[in-house]
């Protein structure tokens, strides 16, 4: 008499097929995996104009660190003029 195995999987193959099953999708036969063919199409002209109206948070955050920066340059070098032009009369 033969010692058959029982249809258990281990650890291992279990991982194995989870995988096999998120990759290949869900399979009669996952022992083999078959090629799958992926088509991608152009997002529709709605979306395009949607991201262009609104922008995302890190630019509103760039445009408004340059904002504060050019304001505070724009300070400085005026000051800066001020003292120079004051400097040259005395």
């Amino acid at each position: 008499m033969t010692y058959s195995r029982s249809k258990k999987l281990t650890e291992a193959e279990k991982r194995l097929q989870a995988l096999r099953s998120q990759l290949y999708g869900k399979e009669k036969d996952s022992s083999s995996p078959t090629q799958v063919k992926a088509t991608f199409t152009a997002p529709a002209a709605e979306n395009k104009t949607e991201a262009a109206v609104k922008p995302p948070a890190e630019v509103n955050y760039l445009r408004s660190d340059l904002l504060k920066t050019t304001i505070l340059a724009s300070i400085i070098i005026g000051a800066q003029l001020v003292l120079y032009f004051s400097l040259q009369k005395i």
